[in-house]
């Protein structure tokens, strides 16, 4: 019973300021983004692509974005358990912090009914793509700042693959438990 109260009050502080109550899901804002479907093809279908995002460490300006790349699961699974982004950002005024879902997950599935072929366009390559639109449109909004994308296990190999494919965007990609080498890209 005290192991089990010991980690929850630990899971809520930071260990960098341990006086420091860190945020969760609920003091974060959710969006939507308009995807395409396809965004190498003249498929003119579109999907809401959900993003969670955090700007409590930025309440001036924003100087830097960190950008969770979602996984095989709905994007609120990883908002409390990113504790790195938290951590990061508490000790770094101005980082605001982004969480997006993949498509075809949660509510950030197309509209694909009596489409043909329609998981053809649930690849590694247009999830990319959908994150290289969402940083486009954060910059956008908060001008030329620094990126760096984030992710576990699937989520991670996407972030690393996202820094590969399209390195001009950002700024560098953190990956872990990321097999990156295991699938061609």
């Amino acid at each position: 019973r005290r192991r089990w109260r010991a980690s929850r009050r630990a899971s809520t502080r930071s260990p960098f300021a341990t006086h420091t109550s860190l945020p969760d899901a609920r003091n974060c804002s959710w969006k939507i983004l308009t995807q395409k479907l396809d965004h190498f093809g003249s498929l003119s279908t579109t999907f809401d692509q959900r993003l969670c995002l955090y700007d409590g460490f930025a309440t001036k300006n924003v100087t830097r974005v960190l950008l969770y790349v979602g996984n095989e699961s709905p994007v609120e699974e990883y908002v409390n358990n990113t504790g790195l982004m938290w951590e990061y950002a508490s000790q770094r005024p101005g980082t605001l912090l982004v969480w997006a879902e993949h498509r075809y997950e949660a509510r950030s599935t197309p509209n694909t009914v009596g489409m043909r072929q329609c998981l053809s366009f649930c690849t590694v390559e247009q999830a990319l793509a959908d994150y290289a639109v969402v940083i486009q449109k954060l910059r956008s909004i908060h001008g030329n700042v620094p990126v760096v994308t984030i992710g576990g296990s699937y989520g991670g190999m996407l972030a690393a693959w996202f820094r590969l494919k399209y390195p001009a965007s950002v700024q560098g990609a953190i990956a872990a438990s990321a097999p990156i080498w295991g699938l061609p890209l």
